[in-house]
């Protein structure tokens, strides 16, 4: 099978380099697309015993953690992601989308925290700054924070948030299968 095939050519890339950590990410991948999540975390690990400074790596334990419904992990691994790629939007979504599924109190000042640091880590006219606001707003309007929520979502407005990034937002939640979601960013996209 393809399956098969990739995993030999994989693994035989990892006995000519044993710190070939894209080797190790197509493991994960491969075994994360045939449900062996467990398979796919033990790739990860090993990967991250090698490094833990490539932001890919996280998103790919990220995403295992989803198909898992371990949301809670799945938001570390996308902070991970996003704190070594402050201006990745799929990892800011991605981190978004896990907050706000989780909707814990207890770390919603930790959250306004990071994603403030990670506004800070972004200069002026940097592409993501739309949506770091935006993602802020979300999770404000989230704890009933209303006045704050506005205050950044005018932010993202004025700095030129567009449709088009609701709908990368809504691909997020349609990967947590919170569909209710994903359809009522979809209506607001158009």
């Amino acid at each position: 099978s393809l399956f098969d095939e990739a995993e030999v050519i994989a693994l035989d890339v990892i006995k000519l380099d044993k710190n070939m950590l894209e080797a190790y990410r197509i493991l994960a991948h491969l075994h994360l697309n045939q449900n062996n999540y467990k398979k796919g975390l033990e790739w990860i690990q090993k990967s991250l015993n090698i490094s833990k400074k490539h932001a890919s790596t996280y998103e790919t334990q990220g995403i295992i953690f989803l198909k898992e419904k371990n949301i809670p992990q799945s938001k570390k691994s996308f902070k991970k992601a996003l704190s070594l790629s402050p201006k990745n939007k799929k990892y800011l979504n991605y981190y978004t989308a896990t907050t706000l599924e989780l909707s814990d109190t207890t770390f919603f000042e930790e959250d306004v925290s990071f994603l403030k640091t990670i506004i800070t880590k972004n200069k002026e006219k940097s592409p993501i700054l739309p949506n770091l606001h935006f993602s802020l707003a979300s999770i404000y309007e989230n704890f009933s924070k209303k006045s704050d929520a506005s205050n950044h979502f005018k932010q993202a407005r004025f700095l030129g948030f567009k449709n088009k990034e609701l709908a990368e937002i809504a691909l997020s939640y349609y990967n947590l299968n919170n569909y209710e979601k994903t359809i009522q960013l979809i209506e607001n996209s158009g």
